[in-house]
C-alpha cells in the first residue's frame, strides 16, 4: 500500500497528540514527585517536632 497525503496528516496529527499527552504525563509526574517530596518533609518536621516535645517533657518530669 503506497502512503498518500492523507496518511501523513494522519500521522503529524496522530504525533502530534502523542506529544503533547506524552508532555502532560512528563508535567503530572513532576507535579506529583513535588508533592510526594513536600510530604516527605512535612513527615519528617512533624516526628522531629514530636520528638522533641517528648524529651522537653521528660527532662521537667
Amino acid at each position: 500500500m503506497v502512503p498518500t497525503s492523507d496518511d501523513a496528516a494522519f500521522t503529524s496529527a496522530l504525533n502530534g497528540a502523542g506529544d503533547a499527552y506524552l508532555g502532560s504525563v512528563a508535567e503530572h509526574v513532576a507535579q506529583r514527585a513535588t508533592y510526594a517530596g513536600a510530604q516527605g518533609l512535612s513527615a519528617i518536621s512533624y516526628v522531629v517536632r514530636e520528638l522533641l516535645s517528648s524529651v522537653n517533657l521528660s527532662s521537667i518530669v
